[in-house]
């Protein structure tokens, strides 16, 4: 109070602790942000029909099906002078050393070979589709697509 009677206009504000709040929460964005960036893939589109006119044939490509028991059935297509033991073949679940030759010997045989398609199975597991995406990308395969289920 003032000589006069009245309350005085001025007061302090204690500005740190608002400062204090806002340094975390800046703090948690920063390190959510880079966290969001570990944890993604950069995956393309390997082929679909954007554009594509009647006559156009899609390329050779991997076409890895996925069982509800985890097995999984590896397909080429399009592509003719593939010998016959390379065309197909049916892997045992959880096998990721056969995925991972079979894919070398495709390599080997086709190296411009670089699209593959996963086609999951509605039980299959995320972790297993990652780990077949990571065995393709071990054998250079640089476009692999997830077909929705």
């Amino acid at each position: 109070m003032n000589r006069r009677g009245r309350k005085s206009l001025d007061f302090d504000l204690n500005l740190l602790p608002f400062i204090s709040v806002l340094a975390v929460c800046i703090s948690f964005l920063l390190i959510t942000s880079v966290w969001m960036k570990v944890g993604t893939f950069n995956l393309n589109q390997a082929f679909g029909t954007d554009g594509a006119g009647p006559n156009v044939k899609n390329p050779p490509s991997l076409w890895v099906k996925m069982e509800n028991d985890g097995s999984m059935e590896l397909k080429v297509n399009a592509l003719n002078r593939l010998p016959a033991r390379l065309r197909e073949t049916r892997i045992g679940a959880s096998n990721w050393y056969a995925v991972e030759s079979y894919a070398h010997a495709l390599k080997a045989v086709a190296p411009g070979l670089s699209i593959a398609l996963i086609l999951p199975a509605p039980d299959s597991s995320y972790d297993s589709i990652v780990t077949v995406m990571d065995h393709l990308k071990k054998q250079n395969f640089s476009q692999i697509g997830i077909a929705p289920l």
